[in-house]
């Protein structure tokens, strides 16, 4: 494991788990059942132009009072050597991150796949219970010209937001930007620089709260690849209700 990339707003972490780890998390993958993002409703996280990831089932890193259907570590799979160094790890990112039961109460982990096509539109993490977010690749081969990188905005702009909209019954929401993505256009183009990431494989990125970023759509020269990844957010949601006082 060695740190690439320590930035202020993420850190890149490469070799992450050692070979024989790393085997078990790419078995994990292939025996995963997996779905359509979208075969419930329109997660709206995704534009509709983004396509349909697969993603499978959610694991928790500590127990959580009110999920009660969420398998917790030690789940006994493979994914347990992926949750183990993650918490383990906790040195390389507490500065960025926070310290577990200080800042964090737990993360949870998905594993996504991104076939040919696919991608996720410029987005933040940073709402809510959120004090980070993660990904990490799973796959086993990955190549410069498949796409599926992960760009970075560089404008530091931490407050974007949803607008706070008038609904007819005379009640105020806000809404995604999944229809109008004209704020986080606006966002991006300001400064109109950043940082690009490739997927490597056995690679952990680790953000800031509310850092703008995209994940490019897999290039048709990655033909039957796919990107394999887990992502994840830290959140302070037992903090909040005061578990740990």
């Amino acid at each position: 494991m060695k740190v690439t990339l320590n930035h202020s707003n993420f850190i890149v972490v490469d070799e992450f788990l050692p070979k024989e780890d790393f085997n078990h998390l790419v078995n994990f993958f292939l025996e995963e059942n997996f779905r359509p993002v979208h075969s419930d409703k329109w997660i709206k996280a995704f534009r509709l132009s983004d396509g349909t990831p697969h993603w499978g089932d959610v694991y928790l890193s500590h127990k959580v009072a009110e999920d009660k259907q969420s398998a917790v570590y030690p789940t006994g799979r493979g994914i347990d050597v992926f949750i183990q160094k993650l918490i383990s790890a906790e040195n390389i990112y507490k500065d960025l991150i926070g310290e577990n039961r200080k800042k964090w109460s737990h993360f949870f982990c998905r594993p996504y796949l991104y076939s040919n096509g696919k991608g996720l539109s410029w987005h933040t993490d940073g709402r809510g219970d959120v004090e980070g977010a993660y990904v990490y690749y799973a796959h086993k081969k990955w190549h410069a010209q498949w796409g599926a990188e992960l760009l970075i905005d560089d404008s530091n702009n931490f407050e974007l937001d949803y607008p706070l909209v008038k609904m007819y019954d005379g009640t105020e929401k806000k809404l995604g930007l999944h229809m109008d993505d004209a704020i986080v256009n606006e966002a991006v183009m300001s400064k109109g620089i950043g940082y690009y990431l490739e997927a490597k494989p056995n690679r952990l990125v680790l953000l800031k709260k509310g850092i703008l970023h995209k994940i490019c759509r897999v290039d048709p020269n990655a033909g039957d690849y796919i990107r394999a990844s887990i992502t994840g957010f830290f959140l302070n949601r037992e903090i909040k209700k005061g578990a740990y006082k």
